[in-house]
């Protein structure tokens, strides 16, 4: 980042004619810093979150999945913010919808 700050300044102070110092000179490495940071973390980061959104709200009952716990399940039962699951003996858990952390052994981190 203070790589691209180096030679922001430089640049700006050449188009607009001066020493290199001023508002611009200031703005431009903080606005350049900015996009990279959006483009690099925030944007990559709600594209993740949306799929995983999706397919938390698209679980069905039948489906395999792992929690954010470790803990693998049938979905037995689907209601509106919560999943009854199926662990095993005949035991079933009941589960936030935002403990899922895989259906069908598919995470949405996975790139498609």
């Amino acid at each position: 980042m203070l790589l691209l700050a180096r030679f922001a300044l430089p640049l700006a102070a050449q188009f607009f004619g001066g020493e290199g110092g001023g508002l611009l000179g200031f703005l431009l490495p903080l606005v350049l810093i900015g996009a990279v940071f959006y483009f690099l973390i925030i944007r990559p980061q709600r594209q993740r979150e949306q799929k995983r959104q999706e397919m938390v709200n698209d679980v069905e009952e039948g489906d395999q999945i792992v929690t954010i716990g470790g803990m693998h399940g049938s979905i037995t039962k689907v209601e509106d913010d919560s999943i009854l699951a199926d662990v095993g003996s005949e035991t079933r858990i009941r589960f936030d919808k935002d403990a899922i952390a895989s259906v069908n052994g598919v995470s949405p981190d996975d790139d498609e």
